[in-house]
């Protein structure tokens, strides 16, 4: 009896699913067969600019970031042989050092590239800014 239900839930979401896609043709449809007036004007008043792939920030590791760091931080902790909650309070601190010492290092090239670094001096910049943001913080705590 439990199955027969569930066979008819599914039939029912299925249709349901069904009428909402023939909904969205026949209004798409409906808004190819009448083009907008208004359309021409609005697009030439207001240019749709979005930056570059490139100048957008990305606020997350993706997720083989994550796992390069995850794994570097796990093999230190062998190296040093910690174990249990003295190894997850190592693993921890690691892993959003990493992460925090990225965001520095990202934010330093930033600045590099805009006083028009390239290459090695753009390298050294970027670890000397490091160093100094990172012994700011330091003293800040």
């Amino acid at each position: 009896m439990l199955r027969v239900y569930r066979v008819a839930r599914r039939g029912r979401t299925l249709m349901g699913l069904f009428c909402a896609g023939l909904l969205l043709g026949a209004v798409a449809r409906a808004a190819q067969a009448q083009p907008h007036q208004n359309a021409a004007p609005l697009a030439e008043a207001q240019p749709h600019q979005t930056p570059p792939a490139s100048a957008k920030p990305r606020t997350t590791l993706s997720k083989f970031e994550a796992r390069r760091f995850r794994h570097a931080c796990q093999e230190r902790a062998n190296e040093r042989a910690f174990k249990g909650a003295e190894r997850e309070a190592f693993l921890t601190r690691c892993f959003f050092g990493r992460v925090a010492q990225r965001g520095l290092r990202r934010e330093c090239a930033k600045q590099g590239t805009a006083k028009g670094l390239e290459k090695t001096a753009l390298h050294e910049f970027v670890r000397e800014c490091v160093k100094e943001q990172r012994a700011h913080q330091k003293q800040g705590e």
